[in-house]
């Protein structure tokens, strides 16, 4: 399973500046269809073991911004854009990634 990892949702604003918190984390519900504990426990319920978890970067840290903000950019701006200094949300995990397997779990 890989997809977005929640962490971010709470997030608003410009990337390259610093972020801005507009809601709580658990606020990220109804508008957010999951959270790292909604997974889990959907894989424990289905009983599912899990082996490895991952919290990863993106590869790209163009990845946090929209085309509309990424034209904006020029080309000093984006040969800095994977620098967590200049562009903070690059610090965040981006995915989440978890690994299972259906068997007796120990």
């Amino acid at each position: 399973m890989f997809d977005i990892h929640p962490f971010n949702r709470p997030f608003m604003g410009e990337p390259w500046k610093e972020p801005k918190i507009i809601k709580p984390y658990k606020a990220t519900m109804p508008h957010c269809h999951w959270r790292v504990q909604d997974l889990v426990n959907a894989m424990t319920g289905a009983r599912l073991c899990i082996k490895e978890m991952a919290e990863l970067q993106a590869v790209n840290a163009s990845f946090w911004f929209s085309y509309k903000e990424l034209i904006k950019q020029d080309n000093e701006e984006l040969a800095i854009i994977n620098q967590w200094e200049h562009n903070p949300m690059a610090a965040l995990p981006a995915w989440i990634s978890i690994v299972a397997q259906k068997e007796v779990c120990r």
